[in-house]
């Protein structure tokens, strides 16, 4: 018997960078110029956000490029950034960015 492990909603996903960067909704809200009715929305599921809204409240906490690419897939979309390094192949090195865009 498998059991799958549980992954968090971008609704829960969104709530914790917004935590762990010690912003209320209000503060993200000014910060990002969405709503705080729709960031409450998104944060509990009652709301969808785009794959847009989803790099924006990023770009406004800061999330690094690979936890986007966590946030995408919670929302069920395509990661924009690909990963480098890998079995076999040497890690980033020390100030180069872990992921980079898609061409």
């Amino acid at each position: 018997m498998t059991i799958a492990a549980e992954v968090p909603s971008v609704g829960a996903l969104l709530r914790t960078w917004r935590e762990r960067r010690r912003f209320s909704q209000q503060e993200l809200s000014n910060r990002s110029r969405v709503s705080t009715r729709h960031l409450s929305r998104v944060e509990t599921g009652k709301a969808h956000p785009t794959p847009e809204m989803l790099m924006h409240l990023s770009d406004n906490l800061d999330v690094p490029l690979r936890d986007r690419n966590r946030l995408l897939l919670a929302a069920d979309y395509a990661p924009r950034y690909r990963q480098s390094g890998g079995v076999g192949q040497p890690s980033a090195a020390a100030g180069e960015p872990s992921c980079r865009p898609h061409p």
